[in-house]
């Protein structure tokens, strides 16, 4: 009986490090992403943006890390910096833009991943829904066209070419967090006037 005791207070113990790491990490993210905020509006506070419609150009790469434009999801009452990149150490910053993929505005499909903790209200988008990307090239609303769940390995669109779509993913199942096994992708397009 002695070992049934010893057990449960080390899986309470086990359990408890494990409420506290993961909320350590939340905590730090949102953290991390508040700072981004506020170097942003630093950046851009006299800003003029217009709404913009499909850009003539491209721009080139930015530096890894490096802040794109401010994403506003009204449907979730959600503002984020939008960094470049999809490494571990840009996730935990903010949602990231996958290099390589289009920017705000451009042509082809421009892709953005983020940590479950970021996108803790993806899963309630819906069809319709916009998703605003501010820079100093303008205002870019893309609306919402559907969602679904796939694999972690299958390919996103990396089209540079055709008319400007966006892709979202996160981790599916939400709560699982590091330990998801599917993504959640939201798939929407550029609305042009």
């Amino acid at each position: 009986m002695r070992w049934l005791r010893r057990l449960s207070w080390t899986m309470t113990a086990a359990a408890a490090a494990l409420l506290i790491w993961t909320g350590f990490g939340v905590v730090t993210t949102l953290h991390n992403q508040d700072v981004q905020t506020q170097k942003w509006d630093q950046a851009h506070a006299n800003t003029v943006v217009p709404v913009g419609n499909v850009l003539a150009f491209r721009h080139p790469p930015f530096a890894q890390g490096a802040q794109i434009a401010k994403l506003q999801i009204p449907a979730m009452n959600y503002v984020a910096i939008l960094l470049e990149g999809t490494s571990d150490h840009v996730l935990a910053n903010g949602p990231g833009h996958m290099t390589g993929s289009s920017y705000p505005g451009e042509e082809g499909t421009m892709i953005v991943s983020g940590h479950n903790t970021f996108m803790l209200g993806l899963p309630s988008l819906k069809k319709g829904d916009q998703v605003v990307f501010s820079d100093p090239d303008g205002e870019f609303i893309y609306v919402v066209d559907g969602s679904k769940i796939i694999d972690p390995s299958q390919r996103l669109t990396l089209a540079s070419q055709g008319p400007p779509t966006l892709e979202m993913t996160t981790c599916w199942p939400i709560w699982a967090g590091a330990f998801a096994t599917q993504r959640l992708l939201i798939y929407g397009h550029l609305v042009t006037s």
